[in-house]
């Protein structure tokens, strides 16, 4: 899994399965345990909140156009 996240166009996957759970869900709060498809989507999420900074601008905008994204959310 720790590759999968890491790898640039998992990171286009995992994003993916954010959309698909805020579609869903009608939020973007995942729960840092929550796990979509197998993958570890919470803990995918809480890195990409604490690593704003390091993201690419085209990055942040595509998490920031998801339904109820937040940057300062935690969810346990």
């Amino acid at each position: 899994t720790r590759i999968v996240e890491s790898s640039s166009d998992s990171w286009w996957f995992l994003l993916g399965l954010l959309q698909k759970y805020a579609d869903r869900e009608g939020h973007a709060r995942v729960p840092a345990v929550h796990k979509e498809d197998g993958l570890n989507l919470g803990m995918w999420v809480g890195v990409q909140r604490r690593n704003k900074a390091n993201l690419n601008p085209e990055r942040i905008a595509r998490l920031e156009a998801i339904q109820g994204w937040s940057w300062g959310l935690r969810v346990r």
